[in-house]
């Protein structure tokens, strides 16, 4: 698939509209949470400087109502740029070709090792142990590379959480990842759709 096709596929119009700010609320009266928000993909995580994007994430748990924000939530974990609200899908990473990513993941969770895929040079022929970083609980792991050739892609997070009734709790936990054509000074007025299942 050329540049361009690529570029059409990512150009999927999402229709989410803009979630309320993070707020607590309460979860089957045992402890409060936060409110995880709906992210559009309109504005891409971090900062860029020098040719380098700096970018904070963290793994939290949050109440996320996928229907409306009257109906019943479900407790999931969501990735969150530091600072922020938790956001499903994950904080948009774009950059052009041959931007250098710094990236701090910190695992908030305190019973669970987070496991993190896609967090690498995209579009290369990286082994699949170089593609996956594990990050014991409380820990912020530090990891830099080169974004890779132009494209759509995805970073993930699991965990070896289980919850009683629903199955895991971090089938959420991903986000859009796009390395955009090289020599790309704004990104274009696309709409980036992700689809978890």
């Amino acid at each position: 698939m050329g540049n361009r096709a690529a570029a059409t596929c990512a150009a999927a119009l999402i229709l989410i509209a803009a979630a309320p700010p993070a707020h607590r609320s309460e979860i089957a009266g045992v402890r409060a949470v936060d409110q995880i928000a709906v992210n559009d993909n309109r504005t891409p995580a971090g900062t860029m400087a020098n040719g380098v994007l700096t970018v904070r994430l963290e793994v939290r748990e949050g109440e996320w109502h996928p229907d409306r924000d009257t109906d019943p939530g479900l407790l999931v974990r969501a990735f969150a740029e530091v600072g922020k609200a938790a956001s499903i899908p994950g904080p948009l990473i774009r950059v052009p070709e041959g931007t250098e990513i710094h990236a701090f993941v910190r695992n908030s969770l305190s019973d669970s090792t987070l496991v993190v895929r896609g967090l690498s040079a995209r579009g290369s022929t990286t082994p699949p142990e170089a593609d996956t970083i594990q990050i014991k609980p409380g820990v912020v792991r530090e990891v830099r590379f080169n974004a890779g050739k132009a494209g759509t892609y995805f970073y993930s997070g699991t965990t070896n959480a289980v919850h009683p009734t629903r199955g895991t709790i971090d089938a959420e936990l991903g986000g859009a990842f796009i390395v955009d054509p090289r020599g790309t000074t704004r990104p274009p007025r696309d709409r980036v759709l992700v689809i978890g299942l």
